[in-house]
Order: structure tokens, then sequence, then C-alpha cells
């Protein structure tokens, strides 16, 4: 399996702490959240990894080359991407019928296999692992997913920044665009977008630093 690691994103939110340090190689639990992200998705049978950078990439790409027995293609960004861009950088390269997309940033327990089964038996354009959280603002109905809001709404759910899609929604990315772009595009072309949701744990990084 393929799975996109988006690690391009300057973190400023954490600062000071990544005036140094990008996002993804702070440490949870004595280890970086990076390598705590490669090894949960290998464990599941990722063999490939695409991983852009744009703030700090010289760190993140120095800390790749000493993760081994994996396949990383490292993209350095020459200007900030959307996130979408983040993935559309990586189009000509992707092999498999589907992928995983997966943020840098997140603290979780979620059975990611699980969702990937719901994904193929649905025969889903893509999957959005969805909680109940603090930004409730993603719309579901019969677990499709019909719009992405902002602030919080009834029946609505949190985006973990967790999603399976096929090869074909990078038709609806460019480089500019970000990923809730893509997914309203293909919302409107009535593409299949489906929510799995858990209650598995989840934290973004800030709320779990700001936890222990």
């Amino acid at each position: 399996m393929e799975a996109v690691i988006l690690c391009a994103g300057f973190g400023r939110r954490l600062r000071p702490i990544t005036k140094m340090i990008p996002k993804p190689l702070i440490k949870y639990n004595n280890e970086t959240i990076l390598k705590q992200i490669v090894l949960k998705l290998f464990s599941i049978g990722v063999n490939k990894f695409f991983i852009n950078g744009y703030y700090l990439s010289n760190k993140i790409r120095d800390f790749l080359n000493g993760i081994y027995g994996v396949e990383i293609i490292f993209y350095e960004e020459l200007e900030i991407l959307g996130t979408g861009g983040g993935v559309y950088s990586f189009k000509n390269f992707f092999e498999n019928d589907f992928l995983i997309i997966h943020n840098s940033d997140i603290i979780h327990e979620i059975n990611i296999s699980k969702a990937i089964d719901f994904h193929i038996k649905n025969n889903a354009f893509g999957t959005l692992i969805l909680k109940d959280d603090y930004q409730n603002n993603v719309i579901v109905e019969n677990l499709r997913i019909l719009d992405f809001k902002k602030g919080n709404y009834e029946n609505a759910w949190t985006f973990t920044g967790i999603s399976i899609v096929s090869k074909e929604f990078l038709n609806y990315l460019n480089h500019k665009s970000s990923l809730i772009e893509g997914f309203k595009k293909a919302i409107l072309d009535n593409k299949l977008i489906l929510a799995y949701i858990t209650n598995e744990p989840w934290f973004d990084i800030l709320s779990a630093l700001s936890n222990k």
C-alpha cells in the first residue's frame, strides 16, 4: 500500500517549539510524531511513503534518511502548497488503486485497516475518518459526506486528518488546492465520499502536549 504524509506546514500554533523543530519531528512519548506515523502505517501494510516538506525541510529529510526498511519518496516544495497540492505533487508516482493520506500532527490509536476495509467494501471514491470532537463541521447523512462548513454543527463530525482516496481523486486537486476543496469538488460531481466514524483515541499534537 501507499501513503502520503503531509509535513510541509509551519506549525505556528506550536511556537516557540517549532522555531527550531518542524512539527512532525516533535517528540511525544519519547518518539517523533513522524516516526510513530510511519511505523503505524508500516504495521498495516504500507510499504511506500510519499512525504513532502517545506518549513525546515532539511531536518525532515535528514531524519527520513535514518529510517530503513521502507521506500520513502521525499519532495521538497519550493513554495508552500495547499494540502491538496502536497498530494498532487506525487501524482505520477502512485501505482495502487487507492492511497492513504495522513496528517503529520496527530496522535491516535485509530484502526486504519478497518477504515480501508470499509472504503473497499463500499466502493467509495474517498473515505474520511471522522470523530465527535471539538470541531464538528463535516456534514454527514447516512455515512455519506455532504459538505464541509466553518464552526460547529449538530449531526456533524470532526475530520481526523486521515483519509483513503482512489487514485482518480487526484483529478480534483491541483498544486494550490486544499484537500477539502478537492473533496468538495468530488461531492459536487456526485462522487461517493463516505464517513468512517470512530471513537478511538485521537488528538492533534497541540492538545496532546497540553494534556500531558
